[in-house]
């Protein structure tokens, strides 16, 4: 979210270019305009908030004037890991899992839940490609936190993630992700509820 300092300075070089513009057209100008510097700020301030929180999401804006994707609910899906047992030196099979998505135009943040563990985006943002503006994705980096009893097999660590935005409304979700533990896998989310929840037993009862 832009800043109230940012606002500011963008009113301040909006008043500026008018003021010239209006000198180059030879209308007069008066200095008792720049009393009016703070109401355009704050009323500046206002109407980006509400565009950042939630005019952007508006239905028909997406994608003919707002090429950002509104992805915000909880999704459920699985995860595919080639993470192996050390002692069977056997796979895992597919993993349950949720995602909760929290966004707004300029940011996005992300809960990744399982039986045993939880997975915040630490850095994430939405990737356009610039040759191809139809392929959006999510990109980040998250912290992984086992539940207590888990964390001896399972202990905390951290990752990357890519997850590619399939559809142009009824979106599905397809990424994948590396570990500092050496481990990747596969994700795929299909289905979506508009509440969000934080914790995976709530997702689940929840679908």
């Amino acid at each position: 979210m832009i800043s109230r300092t940012k606002v500011t300075y963008l009113a301040l070089l909006f008043v500026a270019i008018w003021t010239v513009l209006l000198i180059l057209s030879g209308e007069s100008v008066s200095v008792q305009w720049l009393r009016l510097l703070p109401t355009l700020s704050t009323i500046s301030f206002i109407i980006i908030y509400i565009f950042n929180k939630w005019i952007w999401k508006i239905p028909f804006l997406y994608p003919y004037i707002i090429s950002t994707p509104n992805l915000q609910g909880t999704w459920k899906g699985y995860i595919k890991s080639s993470w192996a047992n050390p002692d069977t030196d056997e796979t895992i099979p597919q993993i349950e899992a949720y995602l909760a998505i929290t966004q707004t135009f300029s940011s996005i943040q992300a809960r990744l839940m399982t039986t045993e563990s939880s997975s915040d985006l630490i850095i994430g943002k939405l990737y356009q490609n610039t040759q191809e503006m139809s392929v959006i994705s999510i990109v980040g980096i998250y912290h992984n936190t086992s539940k207590i009893l888990r964390r001896e097999s399972n202990p905390m660590h951290y990752g990357s993630i890519i997850i590619q935005v399939q559809g142009n409304s009824d979106f599905t979700l397809e990424g994948e992700y590396w570990t500092d533990r050496f481990t990747k896998g596969e994700i795929q989310f299909t289905d979506r509820k508009k509440e969000l929840f934080y914790d995976f037993k709530r997702a689940q009862q929840a679908f």
